[in-house]
């Protein structure tokens, strides 16, 4: 539709066109609002504030900091199961923490 249409058009067309146009708005909103619903579960935010798109990057910061550092973290894990032998002290020294807090566990008095 181009602008030499629509100022030929009659009263009715131009209602029509305006209530089909109104019709697209609204469902344009709704899906902007489901989206951005499912934005603010995946990052659990909960304000009340419409979420401006120029300050998305502020929003997801935090959370693309905190999943390079377990990125991070599971990189060294890799590494370090890929040794047999630091693999196998890793192990002994949960075992060692593991007894330690079950020996911990009964060695309180309740009265």
């Amino acid at each position: 539709m181009d602008v030499d249409h629509i100022a030929n058009a009659n009263a009715q067309r131009l209602k029509h066109y305006n209530k089909v146009l109104h019709e697209q708005l609204a469902q344009l909103k709704s899906e902007i609002a489901d989206v951005e619903i499912g934005f603010r579960i995946n990052f659990a935010l909960q304000s009340a504030r419409r979420i401006e798109p120029r300050k998305l990057c502020e929003l997801i910061d935090p959370h693309a900091r905190l999943l390079r550092a377990d990125l991070a973290q599971l990189h060294l894990d890799i590494r370090m199961l890929a040794n047999r032998k630091a693999t196998k002290n890793w192990l002994k020294t949960l075992r060692r923490h593991k007894q330690l807090l079950d020996e911990a566990e009964f060695d309180f008095d309740l009265y």
